[in-house]
């Protein structure tokens, strides 16, 4: 596990989530958070539900002091509660088409003679 975080490119992995379009993985258990933040830990956790947002940008959009929306991101971050912001990549399935279905000979044969009737019909 730790080998492949070192190979990760994603942001939040890379510079932290303080440089990272986040959002919410899962919500923290409200019990072992301290009462004094709880307040601030719904409220960020309830705009990154809703709305991937900048990390830079999440205190000035809940209006609240900077220094106190960091210290909830990182403690949101350090417990696994959230992810880079960027959309999961879901591999789809190519549909390819299907090859032309044979014409059966009798088909083809009825084609070509009502092409030669035409083309007969039409020199006249």
């Amino acid at each position: 596990m730790r080998h492949s975080r070192l190979l990760s490119t994603n942001a939040t992995s890379q510079l932290g989530p303080q440089f990272a379009v986040l959002r919410l993985r899962s919500w923290p258990d409200l019990r072992h958070v301290s009462d004094s933040l709880i307040p601030d830990v719904i409220r960020v956790c309830a705009l990154l539900a809703v709305r991937p947002t900048g990390a830079p940008l999440i205190h000035r959009l809940l209006d609240m002091p900077r220094e106190r929306a960091q210290h909830v991101v990182d403690m949101l971050h350090l417990h696994g509660h959230l992810s880079d912001g960027a959309p999961a990549i879901q591999l789809e399935k190519k549909h390819e088409t299907p090859p032309p279905k044979e014409v059966s000979p009798s088909v083809t044969g009825f084609l070509d003679r009502f092409r030669k009737k035409l083309l007969a019909a039409g020199a006249h």
